[in-house]
């Protein structure tokens, strides 16, 4: 999608920002809103390939509200330029680390948030690398890459289909205690946003194959309705659901699930 007038003037004016950071002027707190708000990941980069699409300020506002207030420890896969983990600073305090594949996203995010740990890599390779290290985060938050993703060619621990989005909650599954996810409507158990109420989709073929090949199971949250954003995504038009999953459950589950055979072989 070509950039209008305006918005091609605002991203030009957003890189002039960028550029006067790196040469050591300090940016206030509304350079960096203007960044984030006027950053087009589609000017620049074919991020219809990739499966990346930044989360506009509206969702990742109402997003944080699912992020738990106790969270120490905070996860951003697929970070972008930190979005979605400004609004998790804001919220929760926590510390952040950020993972993020692209170079130059990598680099803009640095500018913005210094303060975060950011970390260059495949989603999925780094979140095994960080299992072998026994890092360990309180919640993960990710606005994940969607559909069949060439780049992502590191399987995840348990899922064996396509599906960028479903790779990512799997591979988060070792390393978090709780997750909180923007994903697309038709990825998830169930619809809210843009219904009259909440429905329960028992007949989602690609979410119970992702269920049933990791256990893992993606629940409603408290209220969000994100249909009213829908027209605010750069290059495209999505509903969205925020799902959650509780990682910390499905151990403990799968701990009960092996206890039979543990006092089996010790007999």
């Amino acid at each position: 999608m070509k950039l209008t007038k305006e918005a091609a003037k605002q991203h030009e004016y957003m890189k002039t920002l960028i550029l006067s950071a790196e040469n050591g002027n300090p940016l206030r707190s509304y350079d960096v809103d203007y960044i984030l708000d006027h950053y087009r990941e589609d000017a620049e980069h074919m991020n219809n390939l990739a499966g990346a699409f930044f989360t506009p300020y509206e969702i990742a506002r109402d997003f944080a509200i699912e992020i738990p207030s106790s969270s120490k420890t905070v996860l951003d896969i697929g970070a972008g330029i930190g979005r979605l983990s400004q609004m998790a600073a804001l919220y929760s305090g926590a510390k952040i680390t950020c993972i993020e594949i692209n170079p130059e996203y990598l680099r803009v995010g640095k500018i913005l948030f210094p303060q975060f740990e950011w970390i260059a890599g495949d989603a999925i390779e780094v979140c095994k690398r960080l299992a072998e290290e026994n890092r360990h985060f309180d919640t993960v938050i990710s606005n994940p890459p969607y559909g069949s993703v060439r780049s992502m060619s590191v399987k995840p621990p348990r899922y064996r289909q396509a599906q960028a989005q479903f790779k990512v909650i799997d591979a988060a599954a070792d390393i978090a205690d709780y997750g909180v996810f923007i994903l697309p409507q038709m990825s998830v158990p169930f619809v809210y946003s843009g219904h009259q109420h909440y429905e329960e989709r028992k007949n989602n073929k690609a979410y119970n194959t992702f269920s049933r090949q990791t256990g893992l199971v993606i629940e409603h949250n408290c209220g969000i309705d994100l249909a009213q954003y829908k027209n605010l995504w750069n290059g495209t038009s999505m509903v969205c659901e925020v799902g959650l999953v509780d990682y910390k459950e499905w151990r403990a589950s799968n701990a009960k699930k092996r206890q039979p055979d543990l006092i089996l072989s010790q007999l």
